[in-house]
């Protein structure tokens, strides 16, 4: 299910504050901007800790994060 634009503003303040050298100079891989980046939810089958998924849309880079971190219960 894709995330609300709460949910999405949510995940860019916790980037921002967590991450910022991803936010400030974008993906690792190409330097693309972070505002290029897709976030998707992702889980892997018997891993039962659901994952964000930040994908790079100019070279297909992923980074996975723990959501829980992103949204604590």
């Amino acid at each position: 299910m894709p995330y609300t634009n709460e949910q999405l503003q949510r995940i860019v303040q916790w980037l921002t504050q967590r991450v910022p050298k991803l936010m400030e100079q974008g993906c690792p891989l190409c330097n693309a901007p972070a505002s290029t980046f897709g976030v998707e939810q992702f889980t892997i089958p018997d891993l039962p800790i659901p994952l964000l998924a930040i994908a790079c849309r100019t070279c297909g880079h992923i980074m996975l994060f723990n959501e829980a971190m992103v949204f604590p219960a």
